[in-house]
């Protein structure tokens, strides 16, 4: 089953990560010769979503990053700050958020709310 992914006419800087993710995507089985797994088009779509929903003046640009769990993996950094959020096969979000030594790593539901929160959290000063 082939599916269209239509490109938003406003997007800008999307469209670069949003490529690497659709990339994953085209990962074998076993693409990391330690029996790595292919994504899922769930997870791709899940990882495009939030994508679409960081803000559209977006500077700090997510690195998409392929697991071996066959989940896709997005990080940010700014400054001392960084973001990882895991988007992993059975649909659970975690993600871990790190400024110096300061640590918080958890599950997340993913809502416009949280990613408005941690792109704000990324970008204050």
């Amino acid at each position: 089953s082939f599916e269209v992914i239509k490109i938003p006419p406003q997007w800008t800087w999307q469209v670069e990560p949003v490529k690497r993710v659709l990339e994953c995507l085209s990962l074998r089985e076993n693409w990391d010769s330690y029996g790595g797994k292919a994504p899922s088009m769930d997870t791709a779509l899940a990882v495009i979503g939030a994508i679409d929903q960081m803000p559209a003046n977006n500077t700090v640009l997510p690195r998409v990053v392929p697991l071996s769990t066959g989940g896709i993996q997005l990080e940010l950094s700014r400054g001392s700050k960084g973001l990882e959020i895991e988007f992993s096969p059975n649909r659970e979000v975690l993600y871990l958020q790190s400024d110096g030594d300061k640590e918080i790593e958890d599950s997340a539901t993913l809502s416009q709310e949280q990613i408005t929160s941690w792109m704000a959290w990324l970008t204050a000063a």
